[in-house]
């Protein structure tokens, strides 16, 4: 025989009904009541309801990490210090999506076309260098920042898309400007201490000359538009990656810091030593990407921490008998990642001399050729144009001592790879600072 079903009594209900209703309401109308309960997936601690109605807690829910959390309108971000950082990202390879090992969701931010703050976003370049720089905080022991990212992807990009009344230069001021707005509203103040650059890959006829005058006068003309936005004093460096290829844009790309030092332009890594993406022309990998980023990511951190960071570069080179002598402008000894090294040779006349043998003496570099380049305007080139001593085309192994462990790609060696260059070979009675005995 089942039982009669008892019924509750009417103050339970009540009670269940009431709770609802006060869970329910917006935080900012349960001021001075007990807290709301935040949107999250996981623990919480220390749960606090400010003045503002804004939530502040402690929660594993990053990845089991306890971080403090601060909640408005249902969206929460990772507490952090008053000062956001902001990351912008220009050009042709900004879209190219990174295999970030993480996202850090409540700390790497965009804001969406409502003005939203959320970490949703897609690992383009903005993103991969604002993972890059909290995993560098926190190999350092430092605090996490609250990071914003804006990525401005533009393929086939031509000088006429960087006007400054264009929709590419406009459209990213305009989001810089929601994201200033946003985080004001969490109480932060935003500083631009980076802009990463890649650009003109729709238009290769460009000389040498004039590729590099467009990065900079674009790198000034950013920093221009940026300061008024943001209210900073001092502007933001530009950050660029040498370009893969045997056009004018590449060279110009690895000469950025010496032909326009006022620029405030630094040259973070060569792309020829990683491995290229067969379906793009003269784009990386997703996953060599993802590691210039990081190089582009410790190029600045050096850089902000007063300290030099320059590629290796070819700076002179002559012929001293039956040899031809290189010299790199590095800062410290240079290394060669196994053999080939990536030298050839370009305005000779007659047949290819090919390289014997290659030997590295501190900054030096003694190159053993069968025969003397001919020619009266004959260049040394390295990592640019058809080798001559086996290694594939645009392709260098040589970088200076500098080696850290990657920290997004655990097992990976970063190095600091030589620039592609090229040098005219010069008449001169020098002699090389060390050389081989000869036989």
């Amino acid at each position: 025989m089942t039982p009669p079903e008892t019924a509750r009594p009417p103050a339970i209900d009540t009670a269940r009904q009431k709770l609802e209703t006060e869970q329910a309401r917006p935080a900012a109308i349960r001021t001075g009541e007990t807290p709301g309960w935040p949107r999250t997936r996981g623990n919480v601690w220390m749960l606090d309801q400010a003045a503002d109605g804004k939530l502040r807690y402690m929660s594993d829910i990053y990845g089991g990490r306890v971080l403090g959390y601060e909640e408005a309108d249902g969206i929460a971000i990772a507490q952090t210090p008053p000062l956001a950082l902001a990351m912008l990202a220009l050009g042709t390879q900004v879209a190219i999506e990174r295999p970030l090992p993480e996202k850090f969701e409540w700390h790497a931010l965009e804001v969406d076309a409502s003005g939203s703050l959320h970490g949703r976003g897609p690992t383009f370049a903005a993103r991969s260098h604002a993972v890059a720089a909290q995993r560098l905080a926190e190999h350092h022991g430092h605090a996490l920042r609250t990071i914003a990212t804006i990525s401005q992807p533009q393929s086939s990009m031509t000088r006429a898309d960087l006007a400054p009344d264009g929709v590419m230069i406009t459209g990213l001021l305009s989001r810089l400007r929601s994201t200033v707005a946003a985080l004001a509203a969490r109480g932060k103040t935003v500083f631009v201490d980076r802009i990463s650059l890649s650009l003109l890959d729709g238009e290769m006829q460009l000389s040498e000359n004039e590729v590099g005058e467009i990065y900079a006068d674009t790198a000034r003309m950013l920093a221009g538009f940026v300061a008024p936005i943001t209210g900073q004093a001092s502007p933001p460096v530009t950050v660029v990656s040498q370009s893969c290829g045997t056009n004018a844009r590449a060279l110009a790309e690895g000469r950025l810091d010496i032909d326009h030092p006022t620029a405030g332009i630094i040259v973070a890594t060569p792309s020829h030593p990683f491995p290229q993406d067969p379906n793009l022309r003269g784009a990386p990998t997703p996953k060599a990407r993802m590691l210039i980023d990081e190089l582009e990511a410790r190029a600045v951190a050096t850089t902000l921490d007063g300290k030099r960071w320059y590629c290796p570069r070819l700076r002179q080179a002559w012929i001293d008998g039956t040899r031809v002598i290189a010299e790199f402008t590095t800062l410290s000894n240079l290394i060669s990642s196994g053999s080939p090294q990536g030298f050839g040779f370009a305005g000779y006349t007659g047949k290819c001399p090919q390289i014997i043998k290659v030997v590295l003496f501190g900054s030096t570099v003694q190159i053993d050729v069968d025969a003397l380049p001919q020619g009266d305007d004959v260049f040394l080139t390295y990592a640019h144009g058809p080798s001559a001593d086996g290694s594939p085309d645009n392709y260098g192994n040589i970088h200076d001592t500098w080696a850290a462990n990657s920290l997004q790609e655990p097992g990976q060696i970063l190095h600091r790879y030589a620039l592609s260059c090229r040098c005219r070979i010069m008449p001169s009675d020098l002699k090389a600072k060390h050389s081989e005995a000869k036989a």
